[in-house]
């Protein structure tokens, strides 16, 4: 399943303490956000990611929820390439879907039905993307790339 990733992320910051004065990078004041994900490929697919900004040039992230893959959760780490509100950044992390375990899905095409499983889903990911932290704490992020299945998942039960 080669598919590029494309995910809209509106966030809103946990309410963290600001540790940094207000002279250092929105990311040392902000250093945890907690997002929303509505994605092809992307952390989560359909749920919540967790960012830390571990500091203002590195970010690490995680996420879990729902997608084509069964439940869905990845690990990402992320170059941010700014100190400020806006920031380009690059990251690579791994996803990894659940599958539809001994359930089966059942697909009907111009007269033609399958039945299929999907199996477990591990990818490696690969993305560019911006990233908004504002002073008060929303954070918007939006990211294009590739993901990679590292294994066939993919199990025809019935049908051709």
């Amino acid at each position: 399943m080669r598919s590029a990733h494309l995910a809209a992320v509106i966030a809103v910051l946990l309410a963290t303490p600001v540790l940094a004065s207000e002279g250092d990078a929105i990311r040392a004041r902000r250093n945890v956000a907690l997002l929303g994900e509505l994605g092809w490929n992307g952390l989560s697919g359909v749920g919540v990611n967790v960012g830390y900004h571990v500091h203002p040039h590195l970010t690490l992230e995680a996420g879990g929820g729902l997608s084509g893959v069964g439940f869905k959760g990845g690990l990402r780490a992320r170059v941010n390439f700014l100190k400020t509100h806006w920031t380009p950044f690059a990251a690579a992390g791994f996803l990894y879907g659940s599958g539809t375990g001994e359930a089966v899905v059942e697909l009907t095409t111009e007269g033609n039905t399958i039945q299929y499983r999907v199996r477990p889903s591990p990818f490696v990911q690969a993305v560019l993307g911006a990233e908004f932290t504002g002073d008060s704490g929303f954070t918007f992020t939006t990211c294009a790339g590739w993901a990679q299945l590292l294994q066939e998942n993919f199990e025809l039960v019935a049908g051709a």
